[in-house]
Formats: C-alpha cells, sequence, structure tokens
C-alpha cells in the first residue's frame, strides 16, 4: 500500500514595521500601512487564515473602492485604520463617550498608548505633509524650520500656514512687505487672534507691529506700489493741488490711500531741481502740521515717514541750527523707524539697504530709494 503525505500548508509571511507577524494582534502593535500597501494579495491570503476576525477584515478590505495600493488620501486611509482597529478603538472612545474622527485623533491615541507606539510613528510619516492642520502644529511647536518646512508651508493655504510664513520672513529673512502681506491674508482667512496677539506683543526693529498692522490695514500695497512707480517716472502731472485725480483704471481709494498718496507727491516733488534748503523748507510745507510749539501731531497720518523725509533733508544742510534739529529729530526717530536707525547705527545691516547702498547715496536717491521700498518700513 502506498502512502502519499498531505501537503503542507503554504506559509504566508506578513511583514509590517521590520517584525513578521504570526497574529492579528501583533500586526496591529506594528502596523505599517505603507509595508501592507506593497503586499496587498498575501495580506487577504494570510487574513483570511486569521480566524473570523481575520476573514472579516479581508472582506471589509476588499469591499473598499480602491485597492490598498491605490489608496493615497486621509480619508481613505482612515477607512482603512478603522477596518483593522474598529473593536479597540471603538471600545476604547466609548468609553469616554466621544469618537475618533480623523487621523490626528487615532495618531494622538496611538502616542498615548504604550502598547501602540510604533504605530504613532508610522502614522506620523502618512500624516507629515497630506494633513495642513498636523504639519503645521509640528512646524509651529519647532520655532525654526528649514527648506522642507517652507516648501510646505508654500503649499498650505490656510490661515495657520500664512501666519507661520508671515512670522517667518519677518523674523528670519527679514523681508517685512511679504511677512506683513501673509499676516494680512492670515487674518482674512479667519486666522486673527494669534496674529492680533503677535502684534500686540512682539516689536520688529524698535516698532510695534500692530502701528504697521494699523497703518498699511486699508492699503492695496500692491496698487500703491504700482502708483509710487510712476509718480516717481513722471507718468503724472503732479502738483500739490491734485494728488487724486490720477488715471489709474477704476480704483476706489480709501482715506488711507488718499493720505499716502499726498505723502508721495510731497516726496516726489521735492526731486524736482531746487536748493538744499529749498528742498527742506518746501518739506516743512508739504509734510508739517503744527502746534504753537512746532511739534508735530502724532496722530498724523504716516508721521514717521514725515518727520524721517524732513530729518534727513535738515541733516545735509550746513545750518547748524536746522542741523542740530535735523539730528535730534533723526535720533528719536531712531528707536521707533527703522530708516533712522539704520543711518545712525554704523553697524547695522540690512539686507535691502546695504544692497542699495542706501548710505552711500546722495538725498535725492536716498528719497528714491526710499519711496519704491516704502512698505518695507
Amino acid at each position: 500500500m502506498k502512502l502519499t503525505s498531505e501537503p503542507k500548508p503554504v506559509r504566508i509571511r506578513i511583514v509590517s514595521g521590520g517584525e513578521e507577524h504570526s497574529s492579528i494582534d501583533s500586526l496591529r502593535r506594528n502596523f505599517c500601512l505603507p509595508d501592507l500597501q506593497k503586499i496587498e494579495k498575501q495580506l487577504i491570503q494570510w487574513l483570511n487564515r486569521q480566524g473570523n476576525e481575520g476573514i472579516e477584515i479581508a472582506q471589509e478590505l476588499e469591499k473598499m473602492p480602491k485597492s490598498l495600493a491605490n489608496c493615497t488620501s486621509l480619508e481613505e486611509y482612515f477607512e482603512i485604520y478603522k477596518i483593522f482597529f474598529k473593536q479597540t478603538l471603538l471600545s476604547h472612545f466609548n468609553l469616554k463617550k466621544r469618537d475618533f474622527e480623523t487621523l490626528r485623533d487615532l495618531h494622538a491615541w496611538f502616542v498615548k498608548n504604550k502598547n501602540f507606539k510604533k504605530n504613532g510613528k508610522y502614522l506620523h510619516d502618512i500624516l507629515w505633509g497630506l494633513d495642513e492642520e498636523y504639519s503645521l502644529s509640528i512646524i509651529e511647536k519647532l520655532g525654526k524650520f528649514g527648506d522642507g518646512e517652507l516648501k510646505m508651508l508654500e503649499n498650505f493655504t490656510s490661515g495657520h500656514a500664512d501666519y507661520l510664513l508671515g512670522k517667518y520672513y519677518i523674523e528670519e529673512v527679514p523681508y517685512f512687505i511679504k511677512g506683513y502681506k501673509l499676516l494680512l491674508s492670515a487674518r482674512k482667512k479667519g486666522y486673527t487672534k494669534k496674529v492680533h496677539y503677535y502684534l500686540e506683543e512682539n516689536k520688529y526693529r524698535g516698532r510695534y507691529f500692530k502701528h504697521m498692522f494699523e497703518q498699511w490695514g486699508n492699503i492695496d500695497i500692491d496698487f500703491m506700489e504700482i502708483y509710487i512707480a510712476k509718480c516717481l517716472q513722471g507718468k503724472f502731472t503732479l502738483t500739490s493741488d491734485s494728488i487724486i485725480n490720477i488715471p489709474l483704471d477704476s480704483h476706489v481709494w480709501t482715506d488711507e490711500e488718499k493720505e499716502l498718496a499726498k505723502f508721495v507727491i510731497g516726496c516726489s516733488l521735492l526731486l524736482r531741481n531746487m536748493s538744499s534748503i529749498g528742498r527742506y523748507n518746501k518739506a516743512l510745507d508739504f509734510f508739517s502740521e503744527r502746534q504753537e510749539n512746532d511739534d508735530f501731531f502724532i496722530e498724523e497720518p504716516f508721521y514717521y515717514q514725515k518727520l524721517f523725509i524732513i530729518s534727513l533733508l535738515g541733516s545735509k544742510l550746513t545750518d547748524s541750527e536746522i542741523k542740530d534739529s535735523s539730528d535730534e529729530f533723526m535720533e528719536g526717530l531712531s528707536h521707533n523707524y527703522y530708516p533712522a536707525y539704520y543711518l545712525l547705527t554704523p553697524y547695522e545691516t540690512n539686507p535691502l539697504l546695504d544692497k542699495l547702498s542706501f548710505r552711500k547715496a546722495s538725498v535725492i536717491e536716498q528719497i528714491e530709494i526710499f519711496l519704491l521700498n516704502l512698505f518695507e518700513f
């Protein structure tokens, strides 16, 4: 009689997180979804050999609209995790009378539970860059970030992302106007509390963010940059009496823009041929709203900018009394207004002003540079 041996069942190896698993519980404790996406066929076969629970999981996976390998969105990943961890997580969260609503909730639970900490690392790799809110929270904790984080932030569109980028451009580069625009965008997108707190609590080069934010808040900066350039190029017939009647599309001027336009026109007129003392006196006429003691009203629109131009022109004169007064104004300005601080501090550097050789330029060139880069200050 010939004896035949029963064929041994083919052993199916399931490896997740660098570890081979012999049970569903073991797989759950080292659950690396990218690994499992590569071996979907073997995974289904393996699950069907793990008793009723494994068969149920396999059936749920096969009902999904896409194969594991083709799942790429947060929602799809979440459905996979819910299939594998349904009983464990539902019992845990139901006891606390709450549901896990996102992969972020699941990640937080993994990290806190010592039996599933490895899963937290694998899920972090999935969430990083794909889940904007999760990524932003990590970047904010880092404080400083490199090229990878910057690229990620620039691809995100939320107010939170704009807020973090705004801080970066103001504090690290520095590139104030870009940072300002991003903070303004963050506020428009509803991210108001942190922006407000940041402006209230932080200073930039000796001046309050809040002051700058309020100063430019009702100004269309892109429009006004074009306006300033056209004024300096002589595109308009400029007089001190016809400041706003300028043919620039159908722009609706805000009161703040009109006040800024008056300042720009005043500066542009100072660039015309006239003597140094004549230019200084004309600046006083354009920009000084005086009290009996000749002090400026601090509430006057663009007070710092106006006083800076007057002080800059006066500091170039040989008249000792005017020069001394201008130097005194400039010294007072230096505590609140960066261009004055830059000119008065020999070792102060600025990527923009150094590149433009601001200190070495003539007073006319300095006014032009100042106007073209006005929103940096």
